[in-house]
């Protein structure tokens, strides 16, 4: 589950550049998980004639764009010829179901996963599920400081609309996030956090976050500006960032994709879907039972995201 051996054998797998470059056909293919279209995944079994390991992929792309097409074939051969199984699955993008469905749909995957082994052979154990995932908000803590400063790492929001600003940091508040929230206003502000530069020289008061919320339109620098230039430098680098903008734009979308983000999240109009938000925010950062929390029963098709001007903002209740 993300843990520097299960990342170190996905790396491995994925660089033997002398297995045959070609994706086997599957085992099982689009075989659903759930009722909607997109709920469906592929597996390919490794040939054993006991359980074998089962590396899950869930495919990039913020959410929006993607297919568990997107493994590749180096991987994926690699994996077989190691003795370990392998599972692509799709879900449901956000435009579809609001979040956290994304999350909840692999979630149910993998639990379908593990309840019934696909349509053939019997279901791998706990133990032997690997679920490929990036450099996770405690991998990157793990580089800048003791643990008691990681326990008091803030999210950082970059957001220049106070109102929404304040709305979010009251979902979160509900949510029961834990950790402080610090709101800056522009991108040259950020840049200016995240190297420690005066005004914020002071680690002690102003301790490097454990996520980055990123609003696409900024002033001065805008947020692709302020990721382009986050990318650049080896120590904030593997920070995980959350694009969190109106911006519906094909062109920002591609470019903060091929920047690494974590997720490109449209704000929600309605203060329940921020909340819903900020529980998926909370779980990532935090990982409060993110284990039990997420392979648990299945739940069923969330309903369709509400359509809104760029303009509007929720109001809490």
């Amino acid at each position: 589950k993300g843990t520097p051996m299960n990342l170190g054998l996905t790396h491995f797998l994925g660089s033997l550049s002398f297995l045959p470059q070609e994706r086997p056909t599957p085992d099982v293919r689009d075989e659903h998980y759930g009722p909607h279209e997109r709920q469906v995944l592929d597996l390919w079994r490794a040939k054993s004639d006991a359980p074998t390991p089962l590396v899950v992929f869930i495919h990039s792309g913020g959410f929006l764009v993607g297919s568990k097409d997107y493994a590749k074939a180096g991987l994926l051969q690699g994996c077989l010829a190691s003795g370990i199984s392998f599972a692509a699955i799709n879900y449901r993008y956000s435009s579809q179901a609001p979040f956290p469905a994304p999350f909840r749909d692999a979630a149910r995957a993998v639990q379908h996963l593990r309840s019934s082994g696909g349509a053939t052979g019997p279901p791998p154990t706990r133990s032997q599920l690997h679920i490929t995932r990036c450099a996770t908000a405690a991998q990157w803590g793990s580089r800048q400081g003791s643990s008691e400063m990681q326990q008091e790492r803030p999210i950082l929001l970059i957001e220049d609309d106070p109102d929404a600003a304040d709305l979010l940091g009251l979902a979160l508040k509900k949510a029961g996030l834990r950790r402080p929230l610090r709101v800056l206003a522009d991108g040259d502000e950020a840049i200016a956090y995240l190297s420690g530069a005066p005004p914020f020289e002071n680690r002690k008061e102003n301790p490097p976050p454990c996520l980055l919320l990123l609003d696409v339109k900024l002033p001065r620098k805008s947020g692709l500006e302020v990721l382009t230039w986050l990318r650049s430098r080896f120590n904030t680098r593997p920070l995980p960032v959350v694009m969190l903008t109106s911006s519906m734009a094909s062109k920002d979308i591609e470019e903060a994709l091929r920047l690494g983000i974590r997720a490109y999240c449209i704000k929600p109009s309605d203060f329940n879907d921020l909340k819903k938000l900020a529980r998926m925010i909370r779980s990532r950062v935090e990982s409060k039972e993110a284990d039990s929390a997420e392979i648990g029963p299945a739940e069923g098709p969330e309903s369709p995201p509400q359509k809104r001007p760029s303009s509007s903002l929720p109001t809490a209740p």
